[in-house]
């Protein structure tokens, strides 16, 4: 996922949409899960589902700014654990 602050645009997979900050800053929630990324921008402004293919289980998630500067106040990652009883993972 990057973040391109001079045109105000999110990209992820292909796919980019407008995001526009407000106070200079933008709020990011992803929720990534098998075979979804969900990014949820400033609060609801945003709503951008996305369909993964990752067929190797890859975990590694890239976040970064192109074209102009960011600074990230926080960043928490959390792993969830299945609902699925009997469940490995």
């Amino acid at each position: 996922m990057t973040y391109n602050a001079a045109t105000q645009q999110i990209s992820c997979n292909g796919v980019s949409n407008g995001l526009v900050s407000v106070g200079g800053a933008i709020q990011l929630e992803i929720i990534v899960d098998r075979k979804t990324i969900e990014i949820f921008g400033n609060n609801g402004q945003l709503n951008m589902p996305l369909p993964v293919d990752n067929p190797a289980g890859n975990s590694l998630i890239s976040v970064g700014c192109s074209s102009g500067n960011a600074t990230f106040h926080s960043l928490t990652v959390n792993k969830l654990k299945s609902i699925w009883t009997g469940a490995s993972k």
